[in-house]
């Protein structure tokens, strides 16, 4: 299985509705994509976590690619700076999903995957 944490910096007089847009919107369309195993949103103080769990490398790498760009234009306008990516490799032990592997995204990264190995 793959993670995806994308950290959002909303602007203070955004945050609301940004919050919104993304539980009524944005979370629907990640959920409705295949490979998709759960998707929800944490708040962090000023920061928002947006969390998609995987099946395969492969499904988070084809959402990168064909979804995720219409997301982020339909966020942006509320955001203070680009949202950064953050992916793990995880394993299911029972219930319990547990962080194997952690990658960093790279801006420069050309694979079209949106990270590159540590």
């Amino acid at each position: 299985m793959f993670a995806r944490v994308v950290e959002f910096s909303p602007a203070s007089d955004a945050a609301s509705q940004f919050v919104r847009v993304v539980e009524d919107t944005a979370l629907r369309i990640v959920k409705a994509r295949a490979g998709c195993v759960t998707a929800f949103v944490e708040l962090r103080g000023q920061t928002v976590l947006g969390v998609s769990v995987w099946e395969s490398t492969a499904d988070a790498a084809r959402y990168s690619r064909e979804c995720y760009p219409e997301i982020q234009t339909m966020l942006r306008p509320f955001l203070k700076c680009d949202p950064e990516i953050h992916t793990f490799e995880v394993r299911e032990i029972g219930s319990v999903v547990v962080r194997a592997r952690a990658m960093v995204r790279r801006p420069s990264d050309s694979q079209g995957l949106g990270f590159s190995l540590p």
